[in-house]
C-alpha cells in the first residue's frame, strides 16, 4: 500500500526512466531532487534555481 501524502510531497519518477530506476523529484519547501537507487543524499532547489533548470534543459514548466 502506499504512504498516505496529504501534502502531495510524494516522490515522483522521471518520465524518462520509465523502464529503469533513476531519477525522482518531489515539492517539499524546496524542489528535492534523488536517484531512485541511492536515495541519500538529496539535491534541493529553491523555486528560482529550479525555474531555471527547467527553462534551460527546453522543459514545460509545473
Amino acid at each position: 500500500m502506499a504512504e498516505f501524502d496529504p501534502l502531495g510531497r510524494a516522490w515522483r519518477k522521471s518520465s524518462a526512466s520509465a523502464t529503469s530506476n533513476c531519477v525522482e523529484a518531489r515539492l517539499a519547501d524546496e524542489v528535492q531532487v534523488r536517484d531512485s537507487k541511492a536515495p541519500a543524499p538529496r539535491l534541493a532547489f529553491g523555486a528560482r534555481s529550479w525555474g531555471s533548470f527547467l527553462a534551460e534543459t527546453g522543459r514545460p514548466r509545473a
